[in-house]
């Protein structure tokens, strides 16, 4: 027939599956039957839901003068990220002095790997037809720093994002001390004057040092130095002004062990 008729089909929101349709005439016959590759469809709420991006690392106790997780050596993060309703587009992270990413081809293959440490991963039952619904990454970060900061972000098929963000320390560096007006002895050093022992501590993750014995809250930032970096100090002094003997026994242990 020559009559052509038109017919409009209402889909909800969060959809996923298959569209089929096929016309029947007034003495039933059928004709073929289309479909597309599949439909989905998804809002930003049912995506926020369901997308995920997972920041590993691992445990530690140990914590920075901000409360923040503390390491003394490279920490190697796992990356996880899923969307289980509509697959992965493409992934960008940036993390200090590094940035990375990967592309999601139309087949559902990890294409275009951005970075060094873009070795993503996927395995065969994470993907859909054509689409990839989980992928994996492994970073290593080393940056010797307070705060460092690692943001990832997900684009899905849709164009919704999700993004995440994971921050921790790392000090690999030993407490420095300097002693000015006395020296250093295992022997008994005997003087005819007051003297005054001036001590300096340089340390990011400063916490108070064990002086005799005993743990020493009296030390002050030392206000030419930043705070929160490597050049960091702390300092106190030490008088010894009656006639005695004296012990100045000092130990700095940092956060990071």
């Amino acid at each position: 027939s020559k009559n052509k008729q038109t017919a409009t089909m209402f889909i909800p929101e969060g959809f996923k599956g298959d569209i089929v349709a096929w016309a029947v005439d007034n003495v039933e016959w059928e004709s073929d039957k289309k479909s597309p590759n599949g439909y989905i469809s998804e809002n930003e709420e049912h995506h926020q839901n369901t997308a995920d991006i997972k920041i590993e690392r691992p445990h530690t106790d140990r914590k920075d003068n901000k409360g923040r997780d503390l390491y003394n050596d490279t920490v190697e993060l796992t990356v996880t990220v899923s969307d289980p309703q509509t697959g992965i587009r493409d992934v960008e992270w940036t993390a200090p002095d590094k940035n990375g990413g990967v592309d999601i081809d139309n087949e559902g293959g990890l294409t275009n790997r951005k970075g060094e440490d873009d070795k993503w991963t996927a395995e065969d039952s994470d993907k859909e037809r054509n689409i990839l619904t989980k992928a994996v990454n492994k970073i290593q970060i080393s940056k010797n720093d307070n705060g460092n900061e690692v943001n990832v972000l997900m684009h899905d098929y849709t164009g919704n994002i999700k993004s995440s963000k994971d921050e921790f320390s790392i000090d690999t560096l030993k407490p420095d001390i300097k002693v000015e007006g006395i020296t250093e002895s295992n022997t008994v050093q005997y003087f005819n004057t007051h003297k005054t022992a001036k001590v300096r501590i340089v340390e990011r993750n400063f916490t108070a040092p064990v002086v005799n014995g005993s743990a020493d809250t009296g030390f002050t930032h030392d206000p030419s130095t930043p705070e929160d970096a490597d050049t960091t100090a702390y300092i106190k002094d030490f008088n010894f002004n009656s006639d005695g003997r004296y012990k100045l026994d000092l130990t700095e242990t940092d956060p990071a062990g």
